[in-house]
């Protein structure tokens, strides 16, 4: 005798289910002060910001024994790293497909912002600016991939306006913004990052006047480390940072 599909299926939920609950046993049983242990995450500049701060706050008091080693990501799903456990968890708003074996979760949505220095033509202006007078002045852009288009250069072609002078391309945040705080360059950023840095710098934001999708921030994890209660702890503590950004 075979079992139905149907009994395969409950089959199947049970075990999840068994294995959940074994999960959660392990994460009550083990003691986070006395875990020795390394996490690696791939992430950009921008979540590093975002994320070390708190984190780290969060590390030290609850888990004094770990350590958290961010490393850069460029432009893709680190899938062979994940795979072979050189990294933990990857973070970015750029992973495409996800392959099999691998888990994904959603942990922030961050709209876009313009940015510049405080001095800055468009800063002493009342209101937020138009197209036009924004691709008046050059941008900086931040591309992770070395490509000179973005968003906004479709939104700028469909509105069928000239198109902007990027007189700088660099592939983090930081330096974007670094060389907008003395100059007239624009930034066009994630609102999170502009809220954390800009202050700091001499930048102020403005609203951009076209609509972008804002940025869809993913954490992804190999199936490897689905059940290790270590992981399952500080990937629920980044969904929670994450939550409180916005």
């Amino acid at each position: 005798m075979s079992p139905t599909p149907v009994a395969d299926e409950i089959s199947s939920s049970v075990r999840d289910l068994l294995e959940d609950a074994g999960a959660l046993y392990e994460r009550k049983k083990f003691d986070l002060k006395n875990v020795r242990a390394r996490i690696n995450i791939g992430s950009t500049d921008y979540l590093e910001v975002m994320l070390a701060r708190p984190l780290t706050k969060i590390i030290l008091r609850e888990a004094p024994q770990l350590t958290l080693n961010f490393r850069p990501l460029i432009g893709q799903l680190p899938k062979d790293e994940l795979e072979r456990g050189e990294l933990d968890i990857a973070i970015a708003s750029y992973f495409e497909d996800i392959p099999l074996g691998h888990f994904q979760q959603k942990i922030m949505v961050d709209p876009f912002v313009l940015v510049m220095r405080k001095g800055h033509p468009l800063a002493k202006s009342k209101g937020d600016p138009t197209l036009d007078q924004m691709i008046e002045y050059p941008f900086s852009l931040i591309s992770t991939r070395g490509d000179l288009v973005a968003r906004f250069d479709s939104e700028l072609a469909k509105k069928k306006k000239k198109a902007r002078h990027i007189a700088l391309a660099v592939p983090n945040a930081m330096s974007a913004f670094w060389a907008a705080a003395d100059s007239d360059l624009l930034v066009i950023s994630a609102q999170t990052f502009a809220n954390s840095v800009a202050p700091t710098l001499g930048l102020v934001t403005k609203r951009l006047p076209v609509t972008l999708d804002s940025i869809q921030l993913m954490q992804v994890w190999h199936e490897r480390t689905h059940k290790d209660p270590l992981r399952q702890w500080l990937r629920t503590e980044i969904h929670r940072v994450t939550s409180s950004l916005l």
